[in-house]
């Protein structure tokens, strides 16, 4: 009878613990379509209170241009969407932008640099929908399995477009991780150069903080964390990182950050630029706070972005 109950309790102790996992994998790796905002309105958020103008302008006319739809299938099967903008002074051989939007994000809020920039440059933009937002399907693995969708994008507009398409990467956030992890894997040498804006350091390392901030131990709650990935969604979060793929990476990178940063802090802008061994520019926005670099400043962003991107790619200011 004890043997039983002990048998019982176990049994009940299992259960709840593998419910607490689960559930906390829901809450970080997933968004529900409840929780899941309409794109084209400007989210409640501190980051976007002084640029609120802007952005609405841009959501409109980001959504009003018209737009072809891809999808493609993920390694892992999982059926993933973007959205291809021709804009009205693009040719048949301009250069193609491939933008992965934030954590949470979308790229109608995250992708006015990306979107204005080509507008002046005459450049294609390939705005994609990151796993488990907009309408791609999949859970969310801070750049982990989003690193091998990028490649598989970047493979896909070769073969639409022809084997001379030059392509720019640019991300903002986790999209900047996803980006910059995708050079581990070997990227085709259309690839001319890469945006990275407020990318964090490690998957690890950005929970982390944000753990810290919720004031819970940090150790047995990232432990919780990672064992969670694993089992729920077959990722470690320890399997790569933006910070060891700068050491290896030599695709020119111009990494930028907000000085005012609280969601990425600013230090971890600086240690990716200091790590990365391509060649490279780091340039600060005083007045920046998460992923609104190209909105305080837009004229600021398009000069260093334009310098900077100019000497890799043919014909930038035709």
């Amino acid at each position: 009878m004890i043997f039983l109950r002990f048998i019982f309790i176990f049994l009940l102790l299992f259960i709840i613990f593998f419910i607490v996992v689960y559930a906390i994998y829901h809450y970080i790796f997933c968004i529900s379509k409840k929780r899941r905002p309409n794109y084209k309105l400007i989210p409640n958020n501190q980051i976007y209170t002084n640029c609120k103008k802007v952005l609405s302008k841009s959501i409109q006319e980001i959504d009003s241009t018209p737009s072809e739809t891809f999808q493609i299938t993920s390694f892992d099967g999982y059926k993933l969407f973007s959205h291809f903008y021709t804009l009205s002074n693009s040719t048949s051989d301009s250069p193609i932008f491939v933008f992965l939007h934030g954590y949470h994000g979308s790229y109608f809020w995250d992708g006015y640099g990306t979107f204005e920039l080509c507008k002046k440059l005459g450049f294609r933009i390939l705005m994609i929908d990151e796993r488990n937002h907009g309408e791609s399907k999949g859970n969310i693995t801070f750049g982990i399995k989003e690193r091998k969708d990028c490649k598989q994008w970047i493979n896909f507009i070769i073969e639409k477009f022809g084997p001379e398409t030059q392509i720019i990467l640019s991300g903002v956030s986790m999209g900047a991780a996803s980006v910059l992890m995708a050079c581990e894997l070997e990227l085709p040498q259309n690839v001319k150069c890469i945006i990275s804006d407020c990318g964090y350091t490690t998957p690890i390392e950005i929970i982390k903080k944000t753990v810290k901030e919720m004031k819970l131990p940090i150790g047995p709650i990232m432990s919780l964390i990672n064992f969670s990935a694993k089992v729920f969604g077959k990722f470690d979060l320890k399997s790569a990182s933006p910070l060891e793929a700068v050491k290896k990476n030599k695709i020119p990178t111009i990494f930028i950050h907000g000085k005012k940063d609280f969601v990425v802090p600013t230090e971890m802008g600086k240690e990716l630029f200091e790590n990365a061994i391509a060649e490279k520019k780091l340039v600060l926005f005083e007045n920046a706070s998460h992923a609104n670099n190209a909105l305080t400043d837009f004229e600021l962003y398009e000069k260093e972005v334009v310098a900077f991107i100019s000497k890799y790619v043919k014909n930038v200011l035709n």
